[in-house]
């Protein structure tokens, strides 16, 4: 493989040594195949999660914003429930070598869930617009009525 990229790369090179140009791709070939071996013994297998879900909420972090303390979330708000969003997606390692199966989190995920000061803050200022535009338009029809 390594051969097909260099003839491949010669006619872009203007040396006749291409003893340096091998050594990095050799390497990075032996590398990968060295580690590809290794994972297909490990028992343990690498999972990115980034569907969070309310079951879950203490495996993941919620995001941190400094109005979260001021801010009171709306309850009404609060019964509309919405999706989580994730941030940044969890990383969790499956260990099976005990014969049962394991998971052990290697990084907490970042998400938004409904109860999150971003969602509600977001949330009132939706309703701000549509206040707003409620208003406009209702300016914009008492005009054209006059």
């Amino acid at each position: 493989m390594v051969k097909q990229m260099l003839d491949l790369l010669s006619s872009f090179t203007n040396r006749t040594d291409s003893t340096p140009l091998s050594q990095a791709p050799t390497a990075i070939v032996r590398d990968a195949a060295t580690v590809w071996n290794v994972a297909q013994r490990d028992r343990s297998r690498i999972s990115i999660e980034k569907d969070p879900n309310l079951d879950q909420k203490h495996e993941w972090t919620s995001e941190y914003d400094s109005r979260s303390q001021d801010f009171t979330p709306d309850t009404d708000e609060m019964a509309t429930p919405i999706s989580p969003v994730c941030l940044f997606p969890k990383v969790v390692r499956i260990d099976t070598t005990s014969g049962t199966r394991q998971a052990i989190i290697l990084c907490r995920g970042e998400a938004l869930f409904n109860d999150s000061s971003l969602i509600q803050l977001g949330r009132q200022q939706m309703r701000e617009y549509q206040r707003f535009i409620s208003d406009a338009q209702a300016q914009y029809a008492a005009r054209r009525n006059n």
